[in-house]
Parts: C-alpha cells; structure tokens; sequence
C-alpha cells in the first residue's frame, strides 16, 4: 500500500508530465533555435559557457530563398561563451553551427 505523500508526488508527476507532452509538438515544429534563459548571471571576473542545441524533426527540403540551408534534418550546436563584467552584467559571445541532412557542416557565424 503507497502512502499519500507518495501518491501525491505521483499524481503531480504524470500531472506535469502529461503537460510537457502536450508543449512538445509546437516546439518540435519550430524550425529556429530555441532558447531558455534562467537568471543565471556570471560573478565579475568568471567565465562561463553553455550549449545549445536543437534538431529539426520535420522541415523545409528546399531552400526558401537563395542562400538559405533546408532546415528538415538540421542539427544545430550553439556554444555560449560568458563572461561576468559587473555584479549583474555579462557578456556572451555565441558560435552557430549545424550539421544538415546530406552531412555538410555550417558555420553559420558568432552573435
């Protein structure tokens, strides 16, 4: 027999779990780079870094316009490099890249 704390802790979990599953089509579709942030900021003087990554299940094939890469298949790693300048301020630099279906990989430059 569970106990009720237990229960409890299982009913809110498959509560929040069911939640996650139901927000996760819309993020599947997004064919860009989605990003969390958390107030997280570097103390003065620290360096950081974080990894972003996403991969597009189901996308464009073709190219949209000249120049762009199809987005179906594509992997993308963004490394995020910080570093703390004041209480409560830091800089960060991120380096885009990917890897397409056909196995090419991209820069795609630093913001």
């Amino acid at each position: 027999m569970q106990r009720p704390a237990v229960k409890s802790f299982l009913a809110q979990a498959c509560a929040g779990f069911a939640l996650l599953l139901s927000a996760v089509p819309a993020a599947i579709a997004a064919p860009e780079e989605i990003q969390v942030y958390t107030y997280d900021v570097n103390e003065p003087g620290q360096f950081g870094i974080e990894l972003h990554s996403n991969y597009v299940i189901q996308g464009p094939r073709t190219s949209q316009y000249p120049g762009q890469t199809p987005t179906n298949h594509f992997f993308q790693v963004t490394p995020e490099f910080s570093y703390g300048i004041a209480k409560n301020w830091d800089v960060g630099l991120y380096v885009l890249t990917g890897r397409a279906a056909d196995g090419n990989l991209y820069g795609n430059g630093a913001k």
